[in-house]
C-alpha cells in the first residue's frame, strides 16, 4: 500500500471531511445550564439515567439515550417502538438531566434542510432492537476493518448507507450526520452508525463539543462524577452562548 493511500485514509479517519472544526479561541472550565430555547438544529442531546450505570460497558457513564434537535422545539429520537419526533419536555421525561453538544461551526441552511428531510423519512421506522444488542460487539470489532472499508469504497466495492430501515438512538444520530452531509460519504466509511453507543458520539468532536446541561429544576445538582462536569465549554468573544434555565414542566 502506498504512503499516499495511507495519508488519504488517515485524513478521512476522523470524519472531518466536510465539518471543518475550528478550535475555539477561548474556554471556560465552569459548566453551564442550557435553555431549551437556545437549542439549534444539529444539537445532539444525551439523556442521563444513573440506574443504567450498573450495566457497565457503553452505559457505565449513565448516558443511555441520544437524540438530535431538528428545530421548532422538536427532537428526532429512536425509542421503542419507532423513530419519532418529540418536543423537548417529552424527550427529557424519565432522565435526571440532559447533556447538550453542539458543533463549533453552525450547520449551514442546506445541511439543516437535509437533516429535516432525513427526519421525515426516518419517522415511523421500527426501533432496531437487534442492532442495539449487537452494538457492544460492533464497537470492539469495527475499527479493525476501517482500512478495508475505505479501500473498498474508493474502488466502488462498498456503498455507504446513511438511510436504513431500522434505528436505535445513537445509530439514528450518526446516520443523520451522514445523510445531511455533515460527514462525507468517504469519511463515513470509518463511521458505522450501528457501532456507535451514545457515549461514543460524545467522544468524537465531529458530533460537537459539550455545551452544557439542561436540568429539571433550579438548584438541581449535577452529580460530581458526571463525565462532563469538568468539560471545557467553547466561548466566543468572552461571552457564553447559553443561559441558566430548567426543563419546563418538571420539578
Amino acid at each position: 500500500m502506498s504512503s499516499a493511500t495511507i495519508r488519504e485514509f488517515c485524513n478521512n479517519n476522523r470524519f472531518y471531511s466536510n465539518l471543518k472544526i475550528a478550535r475555539p479561541p477561548v474556554f471556560t472550565m465552569a459548566h453551564a445550564l442550557v435553555n431549551r430555547k437556545d437549542l439549534k438544529p444539529g444539537d445532539v442531546l444525551y439523556g442521563f439515567d444513573s440506574s443504567t450505570r450498573s450495566h457497565g460497558g457503553a452505559l457505565a457513564s449513565g448516558y443511555s439515550h441520544a437524540g438530535i434537535f431538528i428545530g421548532r422545539n422538536r427532537i428526532l429520537e429512536a425509542t421503542p417502538p419507532t423513530v419519532r419526533k418529540i418536543d423537548f419536555q417529552g424527550f427529557a421525561a424519565g432522565f435526571s438531566h440532559i447533556a447538550v453538544f453542539r458543533c463549533i461551526e453552525p450547520w449551514p441552511p442546506e445541511r439543516i434542510d437535509a437533516l429535516k428531510s432525513f427526519a421525515r423519512k426516518a419517522i415511523g421506522k421500527p426501533f432496531n432492537e437487534i442492532g442495539l444488542r449487537r452494538c457492544e460487539l460492533r464497537r470492539e470489532t469495527t475499527p479493525a476493518t476501517a482500512m478495508e472499508r475505505y479501500l473498498a469504497y474508493r474502488d466502488g466495492r462498498y456503498v455507504v448507507r446513511s438511510e436504513r430501515g431500522v434505528y436505535f438512538c445513537s445509530e439514528l444520530v450518526a446516520a443523520a450526520f451522514v445523510s445531511s452531509g455533515m460527514i462525507s460519504l468517504g469519511a463515513a466509511t470509518q463511521l458505522l452508525p450501528e457501532a456507535f453507543a451514545p457515549i461514543d458520539l460524545t467522544r468524537d468532536k465531529v458530533f460537537g463539543f459539550f455545551l452544557g446541561f439542561a436540568v429539571p429544576y433550579r438548584g438541581y445538582k449535577i452529580p460530581k462524577d458526571d463525565v462532563f462536569i469538568d468539560s471545557v465549554l467553547p466561548r466566543r468573544r468572552g461571552k457564553s452562548s447559553v443561559r441558566a434555565d430548567r426543563i419546563e414542566g418538571r420539578g
